[in-house]
């Protein structure tokens, strides 16, 4: 890692988790560091590390001044070389971070002291902070008042991604419930009329990702019970002006299985019946006697599987790639984890394709051919394969027609790909996410 480091020009630090062990590598080659300090203490360990080494000016406060800081030392050698002989000057004084036993011993005095004072009789112990100085933009989600912000929605896209990735992390699931309960109280302040622009909007995006990411399983702070319950209350009967609001809100909260609304389909806007369905009545086309494919197809344990960790960096990437489709590093990720699932697709035999459409992994082949990956250049690499499956998709005699159409959708635009009567070829668990993305207007 140091030799990478030590012909590196800056090391731009991340946020809003900052490095801490990790930014030590940069400092010990003398890499200069840009960070972003915060208002909490993940938020702030590369900014104590700088301001220990009496080198504040490398800290910014808005992410503005980041890039602005970036750029600076980017383009200029000079100021580089200065940061570097500052950090290399600093760091042979052997600063407290690197002197264990000595940090230590002033951490051991400090409690003592808190202790004693805090055993004297009538004492009342008052620590000042200096946190209050910094923009509220980047405080806490609860602090902050103020309506969404695209960086309020980055935090919990990245939120998200880590829950996907690991759903028991406490520090990951205490992120996610004050942000749920931002959006959920957004969502109140927008007239009803305003509801489906919002929907399709950045803002929607991230409702939508929060609500099929199973945080609704997870108990709900002692704060939000009251809320959930207003929320329950104007949403019953759909008959409030805000009941939609509500409801929307509501359905952040309620596990699958305990939340129905009677008749959605006449009930609901039609833009959110999809996903209404999808995380509530996911249970009723599998157990409709109209379709006893589903019955007769094989349980999906005896089907091939995908791992977990292959279906949680497939739906992180994804949503990466949506908040920033130029980024050439997920791109290339996404490249590599369509064609493995495009394959996956081909090894299923063609009974259990409709079991696994509607299972874990159907939900993260949706996120995929939704996210607009299509438009991207097919590699070299993949060419041949994508002939060979287009060739058998376009059979209708073929066995594998069908497992080949699933695959072949991940790579063709909807204006390279057309199924003429697509409503008689193909099944009926495949033609909604077909028409929605090749046969919009």
């Amino acid at each position: 890692m140091r030799k990478c480091l030590e012909i590196a020009d800056i090391y731009l630090d991340s946020y809003p988790y900052s490095g801490a062990a990790s930014a030590l590598d940069p400092l010990k080659v003398h890499l200069p560091i840009v960070t972003m300090e915060g208002r909490e203490l993940r938020h702030r360990q590369s900014a104590a590390l700088l301001k220990e080494l009496q080198i504040p000016d490398l800290i910014a406060r808005s992410e503005s001044e980041y890039i602005q800081l970036a750029v600076s030392l980017g383009t200029n050698p000079q100021l580089r070389q200065q940061k570097r002989m500052d950090i290399q000057q600093k760091m042979r004084q052997t600063p407290q971070f690197l002197d264990s036993r000595s940090y230590s011993e002033k951490m051991g005095a400090l409690f003592q002291k808190l202790f004693r004072e805090w055993q004297s009789p009538g004492s009342k112990l008052t620590i000042k902070s200096n946190v209050s100085q910094f923009p509220t933009q980047i405080g806490r989600i609860e602090e902050d008042r103020s309506p969404l912000t695209p960086q309020l929605l980055d935090r919990l896209s990245g939120c998200l991604n880590l829950y996907q990735i690991d759903p028991s992390d406490r520090t990951t699931i205490s992120e996610l419930m004050p942000l749920r309960r931002k959006l959920a109280e957004h969502l109140l302040t927008i007239t009803p009329h305003e509801l489906e622009n919002l929907y399709q909007s950045e803002v929607g995006k991230a409702y939508r990702a929060l609500l099929k990411s199973g945080i609704q399983k997870q108990p709900n702070d002692n704060n939000d019970g009251l809320f959930v319950q207003q929320l329950t209350q104007q949403g019953v009967g759909l008959t409030n002006p805000q009941a939609v609001n509500a409801l929307m809100g509501a359905m952040l909260y309620y596990a699958p299985g305990t939340l129905k609304v009677q008749n959605y389909r006449d009930r609901l806007p039609k833009w959110l019946i999809e996903d209404y369905e999808q995380v509530f009545e996911s249970d009723i086309s599998t157990s409709s006697s109209s379709q006893p494919q589903v019955a007769n197809s094989p349980e999906i344990s005896n089907l091939p599987q995908l791992s977990i960790e292959f279906l949680n960096r497939l739906l992180g990437c994804v949503n990466l790639y949506e908040i920033d489709p130029s980024e050439p590093s997920i791109i290339s990720e996404l490249h590599q984890l369509r064609r493995q699932l495009s394959e996956y697709w081909l090894k299923v035999p063609t009974d259990g394709l409709e079991t696994l459409y509607k299972a874990e992994v159907g939900r993260r082949y949706q996120a995929l051919l939704k996210s607009g990956f299509q438009k991207e250049s097919i590699p070299e690499t993949d060419r041949t394969f994508v002939q060979e499956i287009t060739q058998i998709a376009s059979s209708s005699a073929h066995p594998q027609s069908l497992n080949a159409m699933l695959a072949a959708m991940l790579y063709y635009t909807p204006s390279q790909l057309k199924i003429q009567n697509a409503r008689d070829r193909l099944p009926g668990w495949l033609i909604e996410d077909y028409e929605r993305v090749f046969e919009q207007l």
